[in-house]
C-alpha cells in the first residue's frame, strides 16, 4: 500500500507531490496558528519600530540596528528585516501570517530538497522504486518532525528557514546551471542569517563527492565572489554578528564537537524538546568522556564520508549520504563552531542542516540495510507490518510536534515547559517570572526573579525584574539596593536595558531628574539614538528640568526613528506650550487629535491653545468635546464658564 503511494508522488506530477507535502504541514502544525509573539519576537516584532513603518525600507539594508528594538541585539540581516516588516503590514501585526509564512517555507524546502534527491540519485545510476519512496520519506520527516518546530513555531527564526529558502534554492539553481540565478539566490541566504555563507562550501563539496570539477568552473568564481562581496560590505556598513558569549573559543569548540552528535541523536528521540538548554553545559576539555567520545563519532564519520565519497568504491545511495553529512557539518560551522554564542544549543541552529541530511540519511539507511543482508529479513514481513511500522513512527513524530505547537502558545506556556524539564535554567526562571507578574502575582514572581539570579548570577534581567516587582510592592530600600548591584556589576557597564532601568528608576521611582539625566544621555549614547525607551523618556525629563528647547529636540528625535510616534508629537507640543509658540503647538494637538479622536489630553491641549489665543468658539467645541468622552471633567466645565462670562453667554 505504502509503496503504491509513493510510485505516485515518484511521477512526474511534481505539483501533487508539493500539495501532499503541504497538506502534511498543514495538518501538523495547524494548532500553531494561534500562537503568540515570544521571546525576543517581543523586541524583533512586537516592539520593533523600525518594521512597523515601511518608510525605513532602505535603512534596512545600511543599518543593522533595525533588526530589532534592543540595538545590542541586532545582527546585520537586511532581508529577515524586509520580511518582518511585510509580514506586519500584511497581517496589520497578527501573530498567524508569520505563522502561515513559516509553514509555506518550511513545506517548500522539503520539496526542493526532496527534487535535489532525486538529482543527485539519478546520478549514481539508482532510480529503483526504494531510493525515491526513501526520498520522500526523508522529506515527509523533514516536514513532521518535531525536531524542526522551534524553527517553525518561534517567529524570530523565520530568519532560520528563510535562509534555508534562499540556501536550498541556489544549490538547486547550481546544479541546473543557471548561475545568475544562484549568485542571487545565495547572496539573498546571506543576508538573511549568516548560515548562508556556507554556500560556496557546499558546491564544493558536491564536486568532490560527485567528482563533476568540469561543471563550469565561473560557478565556484561566482559563488566565492557574492561571499567577499557580502562580507565586503558588512564590513563597509560596520555590521556584526552579535556575539554574547563570553567563553573562549576552544571551550566553545569541544561544547559544539558534543553539539553536533546530539542534534543527530534529536532525529531518533522524539523527546526532550526545549527553546532552553541550558543543563547541556559547556566543555572545558577536549578529554572530557563526551567531548573525547563525540570526537571519535565525527572522525569515524568523515573517514566513512571520505570512503564513500571516493570513485569506484561506493555502493549505490551511499555518495548521497556522504554528501548529506558533508552538507550536514558545513551548514553548522558559522553557528556551531568557533564563534561563541550565549547558549551551547538551539534547536533551530540546524534547520538548514537537515534540510538535506535528512533525505540522505533516510536513503542511507536504506543503501545500507540493503548491502547488510538485512533485507532478506525485511522483506519475509508482511507489506502491512512494514507498512503499520513506518505509520506508527509518523504518527509519533507528528503527535510530538502538536504537542509542541501547544507549548509555543504563550509566553507562560513556554518557560512552563523550560522551568519543568530544568528547574536550574535562569533565564527561563525570569521569564516565567515576567509573566506571573503580568498577572499581579507580585510575591510569587519575585521569588522566581531571585531564584533566577541565583541560578545565574549576574543575569542583568533578574536583576532589573527584581527592581520593577520591588517597587510595585513599594519596597523602595531593597529595590535601590538591587539596582545599586545591578549598575555596579560589569554587565551593566555597556548595557542599553540597565542604563534605561537606572534612569527609569531615579526618575519615576526616586524623583530625581537631573540625576537620571546624564543615565539617560548614556543610554542613548549606547543605542545610537535609535532606542525608543530610552528617547521617550529624556522628553519627560528635560519637561521636569524645566529646559523646553531640549525637550522639543527629543521629541524629535523620537519622531525621527518612529515619524507617528504619539509620545514624540505630544512632548515636542507641550514644549512648544512652554515656549508660548502656540500656533505651532496647535496644530501638533490638531492632528493628534484628528488621529485619535478618544485621546482625550491632546482635545484638552487643543481647546486650551485656543482660548490662549481667543479663539473661543473653536476652543468651546473642543472642550464640549473632552465633557462627551469625560462628562465630569472639571477643567472643562471651569474653561466652559470662562468662555460664557467672556462672550457674555449663558453656561
Amino acid at each position: 500500500m505504502l509503496s503504491k503511494l509513493f510510485r505516485v508522488l515518484e511521477t512526474r506530477h511534481s505539483v501533487f507531490g508539493l500539495v501532499a507535502l503541504l497538506a502534511c504541514g498543514a495538518l501538523v502544525y495547524a494548532n500553531s496558528l494561534s500562537g503568540a509573539f515570544v521571546f525576543d519576537d517581543i523586541y524583533n516584532i512586537r516592539d520593533n519600530p523600525f518594521i512597523q513603518d515601511l518608510r525605513f525600507f532602505w535603512s534596512y539594508f545600511t543599518d543593522y540596528r533595525t533588526l530589532s528594538a534592543l540595538p545590542e541585539n541586532a545582527p546585520y540581516r537586511p532581508l529577515s528585516t524586509v520580511s518582518f516588516a511585510f509580514l506586519w503590514a500584511i497581517g496589520n501585526g497578527s501573530v498567524w501570517v508569520f505563522h502561515v509564512h513559516k509553514i509555506l517555507m518550511h513545506v517548500l524546502i522539503a520539496w526542493m530538497s526532496l527534487r535535489i534527491g532525486m538529482v543527485l540519485v539519478a546520478k549514481e545510476g539508482q532510480v529503483d522504486r526504494t531510493a525515491k519512496a526513501s526520498l520522500w520519506l526523508g522529506a515527509l520527516l523533514f516536514v513532521i518532525h518535531p525536531a524542526l518546530s522551534e524553527a517553525v513555531n518561534y517567529s524570530s527564526s523565520l530568519t532560520s528557514v528563510q535562509c534555508a529558502v534562499f540556501y536550498v534554492a541556489a544549490f538547486w539553481a547550481f546544479l541546473g546551471k543557471k548561475f545568475f540565478l544562484m549568485a542571487l539566490l545565495a547572496l539573498a541566504s546571506m543576508l538573511t542569517k549568516e548560515e548562508g555563507a556556507s554556500f560556496p562550501a557546499v558546491i564544493l563539496l558536491y564536486s568532490w563527492v560527485y567528482k563533476d570539477w568540469k561543471r563550469d568552473k565561473r560557478s565556484y568564481g561566482i559563488a566565492f565572489g557574492v561571499l567577499f562581496a557580502y562580507l565586503a560590505v558588512r564590513h563597509l556598513l560596520g555590521s556584526r554578528t552579535v556575539i554574547f558569549g563570553t567563553l573562549p573559543w576552544y571551550e566553545y569548540f569541544f561544547t559544539q564537537l558534543r553539539a553536533w552528535v546530539y542534534y543527530i541523536y534529536k532525529i531518533f528521540t522524539p523527546w526532550g524538546y526545549s527553546v532552553e538548554h541550558h543543563s547541556f553545559g559547556f566543555s572545558k576539555s577536549l578529554f572530557e568522556p563526551a567531548v573525547l567520545g563525540s570526537a571519535v563519532l565525527i572522525l569515524a564519520s568523515l573517514l566513512k564520508t571520505y570512503r564513500w565519497a571516493r570513485p569506484g568504491d561506493s555502493e549505490p545511495g551511499r555518495p548521497f549520504l556522504a554528501f548529506g553529512m558533508g552538507w550536514y557539518i558545513i551548514c553548522l560551522l558559522p553557528a556551531s563552531s568557533f564563534f561563541p554564542l550565549s547558549e551551547p544549543i538551539n534547536e533551530h541552529r540546524y534547520y538548514l542542516s537537515f534540510a538535506l541530511f535528512l533525505p540522505a540519511l533516510v536513503l542511507g539507511i536504506s543503501a545500507v540495510r540493503e548491502s547488510s543482508g538485512v533485507s532478506s529479513v525485511l522483506q519475509r514481513l508482511p507489506v502491512t507490518l512494514k507498512t503499520g511500522a513506518i505509520l506508527a513512527v509518523l504518527l509519533v513524530f507528528s503527535s510530538v510536534t502538536i504537542h509542541q505547537n501547544r507549548i509555543w502558545r504563550t509566553e507562560e506556556t513556554l518557560w512552563s515547559d523550560v522551568v519543568a524539564k530544568d528547574p536550574g535554567n535562569g533565564r527561563a526562571l525570569n521569564n516565567l517570572g515576567i509573566q506571573i507578574m503580568s498577572q499581579g502575582k507580585l510575591a510569587e514572581a519575585l521569588d522566581l526573579f531571585i531564584r533566577s539570579e541565583k541560578m545565574a548570577p549576574g543575569y542583568k534581567y533578574a536583576l532589573i525584574n527584581q527592581v520593577i516587582c520591588l517597587v510595585a510592592m513599594h519596597r523602595i530600600p531593597e529595590a535601590r539596593e538591587v539596582i545599586h548591584r545591578l549598575t555596579t556589576a560589569a554587565v551593566g557597564a555597556d548595557s542599553v536595558v540597565v542604563h534605561h532601568h537606572h534612569a527609569k528608576f531615579l526618575f519615576e521611582t526616586e524623583g530625581k531628574p537631573a540625576e537620571a539625566l546624564p543615565v539617560i544621555e548614556r543610554c542613548n549614547e549606547l543605542a545610537d539614538r535609535k532606542f525608543l525607551p530610552c528617547l521617550v523618556m529624556q522628553i519627560w525629563i528635560y519637561q521636569d528640568l524645566n529646559r523646553a528647547e531640549d525637550m522639543i529636540r527629543a521629541a524629535r528625535e523620537v519622531q525621527r526613528v518612529q515619524p507617528e510616534n504619539r509620545d514624540g508629537k505630544f512632548g515636542e507640543g507641550l514644549g512648544l506650550i512652554r515656549l508660548q509658540r502656540y500656533p505651532e503647538a496647535q496644530v501638533i494637538f490638531d492632528e493628534l487629535s484628528f488621529r485619535n479622536p478618544n485621546d482625550i489630553q491632546a482635545l484638552h491641549n487643543a481647546a486650551w491653545i485656543r482660548f490662549q489665543l481667543g479663539n473661543y468658539r473653536e476652543s468651546k467645541e473642543r472642550w464640549e468635546q473632552k465633557l462627551m468622552l469625560a462628562p465630569k471633567d472639571f477643567s472643562a466645565l471651569s474653561y466652559l464658564k470662562a468662555i460664557a462670562e467672556k462672550t457674555t453667554e449663558q453656561p
